[in-house]
């Protein structure tokens, strides 16, 4: 099945344990009639509510191997996420911080 050798990737290394929840997505997709691209969005859409929300076990989220401008992306969107702000480089928040320093 196409659909599945693009979730695995090239290296094939995607837990099968990672794969069984994304079935469940990509099943109905595919019964609803829609083309394997919407299958893989909502695959995708999956994996990010399974890091950002916490919507699955660790394990599986570890079994993605993201790398780390992928793990900054997604730290990023959890931040905005709970507090409701854009995140802000280290600089930004030093100069935040010594701009509310009394004089």
């Amino acid at each position: 099945m196409a659909i599945e050798s693009d979730i695995q990737g090239a290296d094939g290394r995607l837990a099968v344990k990672f794969y069984k929840y994304l079935q469940e997505d990509i099943v109905q997709t595919l019964a609803e009639g829609r083309p394997e691209a919407d299958a893989i969005k909502n695959a995708t859409d999956s994996a990010l509510r399974g890091y950002t929300v916490g919507q699955w076990p660790e394990e599986i989220n570890k079994a993605l191997a993201y790398n780390p401008n992928q793990l900054k992306t997604l730290d990023a969107l959890k931040m905005y996420m709970i507090t409701g702000k854009a995140p802000v480089s280290r600089k930004e928040f030093i100069e935040q911080q010594i701009n509310t320093l009394p004089e």
